[in-house]
Protein backbone atom coordinates (compact mmCIF):
# COMPACT_ATOMS: atom_id res chain seq x y z
CA UNK A 1 0.00 0.00 0.00
CA UNK A 2 1.32 3.51 -0.95
CA UNK A 3 1.69 6.16 1.24
CA UNK A 4 -1.12 8.28 -0.70
CA UNK A 5 -3.52 5.40 0.08
CA UNK A 6 -2.65 5.39 3.65
CA UNK A 7 -3.60 9.25 3.50
CA UNK A 8 -6.26 8.37 1.89
CA UNK A 9 -8.01 6.01 4.13
CA UNK A 10 -7.01 7.68 7.24
CA UNK A 11 -9.17 10.88 5.76
CA UNK A 12 -11.87 8.93 5.08
CA UNK A 13 -11.79 7.23 8.99
CA UNK A 14 -14.24 9.41 11.05
CA UNK A 15 -13.99 7.11 14.05
CA UNK A 16 -12.06 10.10 15.68
CA UNK A 17 -11.18 13.83 15.02
CA UNK A 18 -7.90 13.17 16.69
CA UNK A 19 -6.37 10.99 14.35
CA UNK A 20 -7.33 13.84 11.52
CA UNK A 21 -5.52 16.82 13.34
CA UNK A 22 -2.63 14.38 13.75
CA UNK A 23 -2.24 13.65 10.35
CA UNK A 24 -2.64 17.05 9.47
CA UNK A 25 0.24 18.42 12.03
CA UNK A 26 2.29 14.82 10.67
CA UNK A 27 1.83 16.38 7.14
CA UNK A 28 2.93 19.66 8.21
CA UNK A 29 6.22 18.34 9.43
CA UNK A 30 6.85 15.97 7.19
CA UNK A 31 6.73 19.10 4.27
CA UNK A 32 8.92 21.45 6.17
CA UNK A 33 11.15 18.94 6.88
CA UNK A 34 11.51 18.01 3.50
CA UNK A 35 11.78 21.28 1.96
CA UNK A 36 14.39 22.16 3.94
CA UNK A 37 16.29 18.98 3.45
CA UNK A 38 15.78 18.98 -0.14
CA UNK A 39 15.91 22.51 -0.87
CA UNK A 40 19.70 21.87 0.53
CA UNK A 41 20.81 19.13 -1.54
CA UNK A 42 19.60 21.45 -4.45
CA UNK A 43 21.33 24.22 -3.37
CA UNK A 44 24.88 22.26 -2.78
CA UNK A 45 23.97 20.01 -6.02
CA UNK A 46 23.62 23.43 -8.22
CA UNK A 47 26.92 24.93 -7.18
CA UNK A 48 28.51 21.52 -8.38
CA UNK A 49 26.88 21.39 -11.66
CA UNK A 50 28.22 25.32 -12.14
CA UNK A 51 31.77 24.13 -11.16
CA UNK A 52 31.20 21.44 -13.64
CA UNK A 53 29.39 23.99 -16.39
CA UNK A 54 32.73 26.20 -15.39
CA UNK A 55 35.46 23.39 -16.31
CA UNK A 56 33.26 21.87 -19.39
CA UNK A 57 33.10 25.59 -20.43
CA UNK A 58 36.63 26.50 -20.45
CA UNK A 59 37.59 22.67 -21.55
CA UNK A 60 35.78 23.36 -24.69
CA UNK A 61 36.74 26.63 -25.21
CA UNK A 62 40.44 25.40 -25.44
CA UNK A 63 39.22 23.71 -29.09
CA UNK A 64 37.67 26.92 -30.62
CA UNK A 65 40.47 26.63 -33.41
CA UNK A 66 39.88 22.63 -33.86
CA UNK A 67 36.39 22.96 -34.62
CA UNK A 68 32.97 22.46 -33.33
CA UNK A 69 33.04 19.28 -33.12
CA UNK A 70 35.85 19.13 -30.81
CA UNK A 71 35.02 21.86 -28.75
CA UNK A 72 31.68 19.63 -28.28
CA UNK A 73 33.67 16.53 -27.45
CA UNK A 74 36.31 18.39 -24.86
CA UNK A 75 33.46 19.72 -23.05
CA UNK A 76 31.28 16.54 -22.56
CA UNK A 77 34.69 14.53 -22.01
CA UNK A 78 35.16 16.77 -18.92
CA UNK A 79 31.69 17.28 -17.83
CA UNK A 80 31.61 13.17 -17.84
CA UNK A 81 34.41 12.75 -15.51
CA UNK A 82 31.87 13.92 -12.83
CA UNK A 83 28.86 12.04 -13.61
CA UNK A 84 27.05 10.77 -17.21
CA UNK A 85 24.99 12.92 -18.95
CA UNK A 86 25.58 16.66 -16.91
CA UNK A 87 25.92 17.80 -20.36
CA UNK A 88 24.39 17.09 -23.69
CA UNK A 89 25.28 18.26 -27.18
CA UNK A 90 22.36 20.37 -27.26
CA UNK A 91 23.61 22.43 -23.93
CA UNK A 92 26.48 23.09 -25.89
CA UNK A 93 26.36 26.67 -27.78
CA UNK A 94 29.07 28.18 -30.22
CA UNK A 95 29.17 31.87 -30.83
CA UNK A 96 29.92 35.45 -29.90
CA UNK A 97 30.72 37.58 -26.94
CA UNK A 98 31.07 41.31 -27.26
CA UNK A 99 29.90 43.67 -24.63
CA UNK A 100 28.51 41.21 -22.36
CA UNK A 101 26.20 39.28 -24.60
CA UNK A 102 26.45 35.83 -26.02
CA UNK A 103 25.17 35.53 -29.45
CA UNK A 104 25.08 31.75 -31.14
CA UNK A 105 27.14 31.88 -34.39
CA UNK A 106 29.26 29.22 -35.44
CA UNK A 107 30.21 31.25 -38.74
CA UNK A 108 32.64 32.97 -35.95
CA UNK A 109 33.39 30.81 -33.06
CA UNK A 110 35.12 32.55 -30.15
CA UNK A 111 32.96 31.51 -27.12
CA UNK A 112 30.98 28.38 -25.79
CA UNK A 113 27.80 28.52 -23.60
CA UNK A 114 27.06 25.27 -21.55
CA UNK A 115 23.90 24.17 -19.01
CA UNK A 116 24.91 21.77 -16.76
CA UNK A 117 21.75 19.25 -15.82
CA UNK A 118 20.11 17.32 -13.74
CA UNK A 119 16.73 16.77 -15.01
CA UNK A 120 14.18 14.59 -16.12
CA UNK A 121 14.42 15.69 -19.34
CA UNK A 122 18.24 14.55 -19.18
CA UNK A 123 17.63 11.06 -17.34
CA UNK A 124 19.20 12.42 -14.36
CA UNK A 125 17.04 14.48 -11.85
CA UNK A 126 17.80 15.02 -8.39
CA UNK A 127 16.27 12.56 -6.80
CA UNK A 128 14.28 13.82 -3.46
CA UNK A 129 14.81 12.54 -0.06
CA UNK A 130 11.70 13.34 1.59
CA UNK A 131 9.34 14.91 -0.47
CA UNK A 132 9.12 11.81 -2.64
CA UNK A 133 6.73 10.92 0.52
CA UNK A 134 4.62 13.26 -0.63
CA UNK A 135 4.65 13.14 -4.66
CA UNK A 136 7.88 14.87 -5.21
CA UNK A 137 10.48 12.28 -6.66
CA UNK A 138 12.84 14.67 -8.20
CA UNK A 139 13.84 18.36 -8.75
CA UNK A 140 15.36 19.52 -11.59
CA UNK A 141 18.51 21.59 -10.88
CA UNK A 142 20.71 23.25 -13.70
CA UNK A 143 23.60 25.91 -13.84
CA UNK A 144 25.56 27.36 -16.99
CA UNK A 145 28.28 29.39 -18.06
CA UNK A 146 30.02 30.99 -20.61
CA UNK A 147 34.13 30.82 -21.88
CA UNK A 148 35.77 33.35 -24.35
CA UNK A 149 38.64 33.66 -25.97
CA UNK A 150 40.67 37.02 -25.94
CA UNK A 151 43.95 38.33 -25.90
CA UNK A 152 45.27 40.22 -22.17
CA UNK A 153 48.19 41.21 -20.07
CA UNK A 154 48.71 38.35 -17.42
CA UNK A 155 47.34 40.29 -15.13
CA UNK A 156 43.83 41.08 -16.38
CA UNK A 157 43.23 37.38 -16.52
CA UNK A 158 44.26 35.72 -13.41
CA UNK A 159 41.62 34.85 -10.97
CA UNK A 160 40.17 37.53 -8.91
CA UNK A 161 42.07 37.41 -5.64
CA UNK A 162 44.24 39.89 -5.48
CA UNK A 163 42.36 41.62 -3.15
CA UNK A 164 43.28 39.12 -0.63
CA UNK A 165 44.14 35.20 -0.77
CA UNK A 166 46.03 32.25 -1.12
CA UNK A 167 47.45 31.08 -4.60
CA UNK A 168 49.64 28.06 -5.36
CA UNK A 169 50.67 26.04 -8.32
CA UNK A 170 51.14 23.14 -6.04
CA UNK A 171 48.44 22.39 -3.50
CA UNK A 172 46.76 24.82 -0.39
CA UNK A 173 46.37 22.91 2.70
CA UNK A 174 43.68 24.25 5.31
CA UNK A 175 43.18 23.08 8.98
CA UNK A 176 39.75 23.60 10.77
CA UNK A 177 37.74 26.42 11.86
CA UNK A 178 39.08 28.93 9.32
CA UNK A 179 36.84 32.20 8.63
CA UNK A 180 37.10 33.63 4.88
CA UNK A 181 35.31 36.78 4.39
CA UNK A 182 35.11 39.91 1.72
CA UNK A 183 36.26 38.15 -1.20
CA UNK A 184 39.07 35.95 -0.13
CA UNK A 185 40.66 33.47 -2.40
CA UNK A 186 41.83 30.22 -2.40
CA UNK A 187 43.73 28.43 -5.38
CA UNK A 188 45.69 25.23 -5.62
CA UNK A 189 46.79 24.66 -9.60
CA UNK A 190 47.29 20.65 -7.73
CA UNK A 191 44.61 20.63 -4.70
CA UNK A 192 42.76 21.89 -1.81
CA UNK A 193 42.63 20.51 1.63
CA UNK A 194 40.32 21.76 3.81
CA UNK A 195 39.57 20.20 7.38
CA UNK A 196 36.35 20.99 9.33
CA UNK A 197 34.30 23.48 10.42
CA UNK A 198 35.37 26.65 7.85
CA UNK A 199 33.35 29.71 7.12
CA UNK A 200 33.55 30.86 3.79
CA UNK A 201 30.97 33.87 3.36
CA UNK A 202 29.43 34.89 0.23
CA UNK A 203 31.53 36.36 -2.57
CA UNK A 204 34.69 34.39 -1.69
CA UNK A 205 36.18 32.21 -4.38
CA UNK A 206 37.72 28.50 -4.10
CA UNK A 207 39.30 27.58 -7.42
CA UNK A 208 41.25 24.77 -8.79
CA UNK A 209 41.54 23.19 -12.18
CA UNK A 210 39.25 19.97 -11.45
CA UNK A 211 36.95 19.06 -8.74
CA UNK A 212 38.35 15.80 -8.33
CA UNK A 213 41.34 17.57 -6.06
CA UNK A 214 39.41 19.19 -3.90
CA UNK A 215 39.76 17.46 -0.72
CA UNK A 216 37.32 18.72 2.19
CA UNK A 217 35.86 16.62 5.64
CA UNK A 218 32.62 18.21 6.79
CA UNK A 219 30.60 21.28 7.60
CA UNK A 220 32.58 23.26 5.80
CA UNK A 221 29.73 26.23 5.90
CA UNK A 222 29.69 28.10 2.20
CA UNK A 223 32.07 26.00 0.80
CA UNK A 224 29.82 24.88 -2.49
CA UNK A 225 28.70 28.57 -3.09
CA UNK A 226 32.26 29.47 -3.22
CA UNK A 227 33.65 26.91 -5.57
CA UNK A 228 34.79 27.83 -9.32
CA UNK A 229 36.60 25.82 -11.82
CA UNK A 230 39.76 27.66 -13.27
CA UNK A 231 43.48 27.95 -13.62
CA UNK A 232 45.96 30.87 -12.19
CA UNK A 233 48.80 32.69 -14.09
CA UNK A 234 51.60 32.31 -12.01
CA UNK A 235 53.22 35.36 -14.32
CA UNK A 236 54.46 37.48 -11.39
CA UNK A 237 56.12 34.28 -9.04
CA UNK A 238 57.51 32.77 -12.33
CA UNK A 239 58.66 36.18 -13.28
CA UNK A 240 60.98 37.03 -9.87
CA UNK A 241 64.60 36.82 -11.57
CA UNK A 242 63.75 38.97 -14.02
CA UNK A 243 62.75 41.80 -11.33
CA UNK A 244 65.65 40.81 -9.42
CA UNK A 245 67.87 41.70 -12.18
CA UNK A 246 65.95 44.66 -13.22
CA UNK A 247 66.43 45.93 -9.09
CA UNK A 248 69.65 45.27 -9.58
CA UNK A 249 70.77 46.87 -13.09
CA UNK A 250 68.31 49.42 -12.82
CA UNK A 251 67.84 50.52 -9.49
CA UNK A 252 65.88 53.16 -8.73
CA UNK A 253 65.79 54.59 -12.28
CA UNK A 254 63.47 51.32 -12.99
CA UNK A 255 60.18 50.10 -12.20
CA UNK A 256 60.90 47.55 -10.51
CA UNK A 257 60.66 49.43 -6.93
CA UNK A 258 57.91 51.08 -5.08
CA UNK A 259 57.83 54.66 -6.30
CA UNK A 260 58.70 55.82 -2.38
CA UNK A 261 62.10 54.01 -3.08
CA UNK A 262 63.84 57.65 -4.52
CA UNK A 263 67.77 57.03 -3.00
CA UNK A 264 70.75 54.74 -3.49
CA UNK A 265 72.03 51.71 -3.77
CA UNK A 266 73.59 51.83 -0.41
CA UNK A 267 75.75 48.78 -0.66
CA UNK A 268 76.42 46.51 2.66
CA UNK A 269 77.49 43.41 4.13
CA UNK A 270 75.18 43.63 7.00
CA UNK A 271 72.59 45.71 8.65
CA UNK A 272 73.17 45.67 12.22
CA UNK A 273 70.80 46.47 15.44
CA UNK A 274 71.77 50.14 15.88
CA UNK A 275 72.26 50.53 11.99
CA UNK A 276 70.39 53.66 11.07
CA UNK A 277 68.09 53.16 7.35
CA UNK A 278 66.98 56.15 5.47
CA UNK A 279 63.74 56.38 4.35
CA UNK A 280 63.43 56.07 0.31
CA UNK A 281 66.54 53.93 -0.04
CA UNK A 282 67.45 50.57 -1.29
CA UNK A 283 69.75 48.74 0.19
CA UNK A 284 71.75 45.94 -1.64
CA UNK A 285 73.74 43.67 0.97
CA UNK A 286 75.52 40.71 -0.08
CA UNK A 287 74.91 37.82 1.89
CA UNK A 288 72.14 37.20 4.64
CA UNK A 289 70.20 39.95 6.31
CA UNK A 290 68.99 39.85 10.06
CA UNK A 291 66.58 42.85 10.91
CA UNK A 292 65.81 42.64 14.85
CA UNK A 293 63.83 43.75 16.54
CA UNK A 294 61.97 45.85 18.43
CA UNK A 295 61.94 48.13 15.50
CA UNK A 296 60.08 49.61 12.60
CA UNK A 297 61.30 49.21 9.14
CA UNK A 298 59.54 52.07 7.09
CA UNK A 299 59.89 53.16 3.52
CA UNK A 300 63.14 51.29 2.32
CA UNK A 301 63.72 48.15 0.01
CA UNK A 302 66.20 45.61 1.12
CA UNK A 303 67.70 42.93 -1.24
CA UNK A 304 69.84 40.23 -0.15
CA UNK A 305 71.54 37.66 -1.98
CA UNK A 306 71.29 35.12 0.65
CA UNK A 307 68.61 34.43 3.06
CA UNK A 308 65.84 37.62 4.96
CA UNK A 309 65.39 36.60 8.63
CA UNK A 310 63.10 38.88 10.53
CA UNK A 311 63.38 38.36 14.27
CA UNK A 312 60.60 38.95 16.50
CA UNK A 313 58.90 42.21 17.22
CA UNK A 314 59.27 43.70 13.81
CA UNK A 315 57.04 46.23 12.12
CA UNK A 316 57.74 46.50 8.26
CA UNK A 317 55.39 49.22 7.09
CA UNK A 318 55.72 50.50 3.04
CA UNK A 319 58.64 48.30 2.93
CA UNK A 320 60.33 45.90 -0.11
CA UNK A 321 62.15 42.92 1.23
CA UNK A 322 64.07 41.07 -1.93
CA UNK A 323 65.87 38.27 -0.91
CA UNK A 324 67.76 35.36 -3.52
CA UNK A 325 67.29 32.83 -0.65
CA UNK A 326 64.68 32.57 1.87
CA UNK A 327 62.18 35.03 3.44
CA UNK A 328 61.66 34.00 7.06
CA UNK A 329 59.59 35.48 10.04
CA UNK A 330 59.83 34.96 13.86
CA UNK A 331 56.61 35.62 16.27
CA UNK A 332 55.45 38.72 16.84
CA UNK A 333 56.00 40.61 13.38
CA UNK A 334 53.76 42.96 11.94
CA UNK A 335 53.90 43.47 8.17
CA UNK A 336 51.85 46.15 5.87
CA UNK A 337 50.38 49.00 6.50
CA UNK A 338 49.44 50.70 9.88
CA UNK A 339 46.52 52.81 8.87
CA UNK A 340 43.13 51.41 9.07
CA UNK A 341 41.86 52.78 5.84
CA UNK A 342 44.95 50.86 3.95
CA UNK A 343 42.00 49.18 1.68
CA UNK A 344 41.35 52.67 0.22
CA UNK A 345 44.61 53.25 -1.12
CA UNK A 346 44.10 50.20 -3.65
CA UNK A 347 47.59 49.33 -3.69
CA UNK A 348 49.46 46.90 -1.29
CA UNK A 349 51.88 48.44 1.30
CA UNK A 350 54.14 46.07 1.53
CA UNK A 351 56.03 43.33 -0.57
CA UNK A 352 57.80 39.97 0.15
CA UNK A 353 59.68 38.68 -2.64
CA UNK A 354 61.80 35.12 -2.41
CA UNK A 355 63.24 32.78 -4.97
CA UNK A 356 63.17 30.37 -1.75
CA UNK A 357 60.31 29.57 0.46
CA UNK A 358 58.96 31.67 3.11
CA UNK A 359 57.94 30.90 6.22
CA UNK A 360 55.90 32.74 8.73
CA UNK A 361 55.95 31.84 12.55
CA UNK A 362 53.12 32.57 15.09
CA UNK A 363 51.21 35.44 15.59
CA UNK A 364 52.20 37.13 12.25
CA UNK A 365 49.95 40.36 10.98
CA UNK A 366 49.61 41.25 7.38
CA UNK A 367 47.99 43.98 5.99
CA UNK A 368 47.72 44.81 2.11
CA UNK A 369 51.06 43.06 1.46
CA UNK A 370 51.93 41.02 -1.50
CA UNK A 371 53.73 37.75 -0.89
CA UNK A 372 55.68 36.28 -3.80
CA UNK A 373 57.35 32.91 -3.01
CA UNK A 374 59.06 30.40 -6.02
CA UNK A 375 59.25 27.86 -2.82
CA UNK A 376 56.80 27.05 -0.25
CA UNK A 377 54.99 29.47 1.94
CA UNK A 378 53.89 27.93 5.04
CA UNK A 379 52.44 29.56 8.17
CA UNK A 380 53.05 27.62 11.57
CA UNK A 381 50.23 28.77 13.55
CA UNK A 382 48.25 31.65 14.76
CA UNK A 383 47.94 34.11 11.76
CA UNK A 384 46.89 36.76 14.04
CA UNK A 385 45.34 39.16 10.95
CA UNK A 386 45.32 38.53 7.13
CA UNK A 387 43.45 41.37 5.44
CA UNK A 388 44.28 42.17 1.81
CA UNK A 389 47.66 40.20 1.95
CA UNK A 390 48.09 38.21 -1.83
CA UNK A 391 50.57 35.00 -0.97
CA UNK A 392 51.03 33.35 -4.17
CA UNK A 393 54.03 30.34 -4.16
CA UNK A 394 54.97 28.06 -7.42
CA UNK A 395 55.03 25.23 -4.66
CA UNK A 396 52.53 24.73 -1.75
CA UNK A 397 50.87 26.94 0.90
CA UNK A 398 49.72 25.63 4.51
CA UNK A 399 48.35 27.10 7.32
CA UNK A 400 46.71 26.04 10.59
CA UNK A 401 42.90 26.28 12.51
CA UNK A 402 41.15 29.06 14.02
CA UNK A 403 42.00 31.85 11.79
CA UNK A 404 40.19 34.66 10.27
CA UNK A 405 41.15 35.78 6.43
CA UNK A 406 39.96 38.99 5.38
CA UNK A 407 39.98 40.49 1.87
CA UNK A 408 40.02 44.15 0.83
CA UNK A 409 36.89 43.48 -1.61
CA UNK A 410 38.67 45.27 -4.44
CA UNK A 411 42.12 43.90 -6.04
CA UNK A 412 44.63 45.82 -4.70
CA UNK A 413 47.19 46.78 -7.46
CA UNK A 414 51.06 46.54 -7.70
CA UNK A 415 53.04 49.49 -7.61
CA UNK A 416 56.03 47.32 -8.56
CA UNK A 417 55.67 46.90 -12.20
CA UNK A 418 56.18 43.05 -13.58
CA UNK A 419 56.76 42.04 -17.23
CA UNK A 420 53.98 40.33 -18.36
CA UNK A 421 53.50 39.22 -21.97
CA UNK A 422 50.67 39.60 -23.92
CA UNK A 423 48.99 36.24 -24.14
CA UNK A 424 45.73 34.53 -26.10
CA UNK A 425 43.47 33.84 -22.64
CA UNK A 426 40.56 31.44 -22.48
CA UNK A 427 38.17 32.73 -19.27
CA UNK A 428 34.51 32.71 -17.48
CA UNK A 429 33.30 35.94 -18.62
CA UNK A 430 29.44 34.67 -17.53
Amino acid sequence: MSFTQRIRIAWADESGIGSIAGLYIFIAVLLVGGVAIDYTNAVHTRAQLQAVADSAALAGARHLADGIEAVRMAAIDHADMHGSGLLRDEDIVIGTWKDGIFTADESTPVAVRVMARRTRASDNPLMTQLLFLVGIRSIDVAAGTVAAGGVGSASEIKIHCSGGGFVARGSVTGNSANSYLDGFCLHGETAIHLHNNNHFESGTRVSLPDLANLHEHRNNHGLFDALKLGSHDFARAEGLPDLFGRILDDGISGTALPPQIIGGPVYLNQITQSQSLQRGMLYIVDGYVTLRGPRLFEDVAIYATGNINVRSNVRLNDVLLAAEGNITTASNVNIGSITPDFCSREVYSSYLFSLGDVTFNSNIELRGTLVLSQGNVPFNSNIRTSHGAHVEALGTITYNSANTFRGCGDPLDSEVEFDEEELTAIRLVK
